[in-house]
């Protein structure tokens, strides 16, 4: 609009009653309507997009966490029936003492791993859900 003021050479030589400059107008003012309208949507896909990597980012670390939660629980599990076995064998206190210890930390894993599958569960809802 302006451009075309200036073409002409300022107001005073544009004809305001002209059809075809409100025509123009309405089209120009549509446009620019449409155009921040597609900003916005684009905006809010690329929130959008970054919320659910994010998620997937943290469900992957989850999914990590309880492998290596679930790896823990194998070897020490596997490590206190050894000590239980040698402590048998060689009839030695301190050994079952070990194996003792060992299971109470199996056991604390355990519930870190419920944690760790609740927590999972919710977010791989949150992210169905997205």
């Amino acid at each position: 609009m302006c451009d075309s003021v200036r073409e002409l050479g300022g107001i005073s030589n544009v004809d305001v009653s002209s059809r075809k400059l409100l025509i123009s107008c309405s089209s120009a003012r549509h446009k620019c309507v449409t155009y921040l309208e597609d900003q916005k949507k684009q905006k809010e896909t690329e929130v959008s997009s970054r919320k659910r990597k994010a998620l997937e980012d943290e469900v992957a670390n989850l999914k990590k966490r309880k492998v290596a939660v679930e790896t823990d629980i194998e070897s020490m599990t596997k490590d206190a029936d050894d000590f239980a076995d040698k402590a048998e064998r060689q009839h030695k206190l301190t050994l079952i003492s070990k194996s003792n210890a060992m299971r109470r930390a199996v056991k604390e894993k355990g519930d870190e791993l419920t944690v760790l599958s609740q927590e999972l569960d919710s977010k791989l809802l949150e992210l169905k859900n997205l």
